[in-house]
């Protein structure tokens, strides 16, 4: 048995729109929308909270970059209390 790696067709396999869309939905479902549910919870009592300012993603090509935006004076100290670290460390390792 012969095994050739081909580094071009695996870039063009990373890069194409399936696994891009899986990337992206899988980021989206299973990492994002639990965290911003970890948010909303956090701050129940606040009185208009958009946890998709806070808690996002951003892809470029098949990666996703997930993370909290800086919204303000919330998602600062979700930053400083290293909450949204364990947030997001707990989505990722539950799926």
């Amino acid at each position: 048995m012969t095994v050739v790696l081909n580094p071009a067709g695996i870039a063009a396999l990373f890069e194409s729109q399936p696994v891009v869309r899986f990337v992206a939905e899988t980021a989206e479902l299973k990492v994002v929308a639990p965290t911003q549910k970890a948010v909303a919870d956090y701050f129940q009592s606040a009185p208009s909270l958009r946890v998709d300012q806070d808690v996002g993603f951003h892809m470029d090509g098949s990666t996703a970059t997930i993370g909290i935006r800086d919204a303000g004076s919330k998602s600062r100290r979700l930053a400083r209390t290293g909450l949204i670290q364990k947030w997001l460390q707990a989505a990722l390792e539950s799926r």
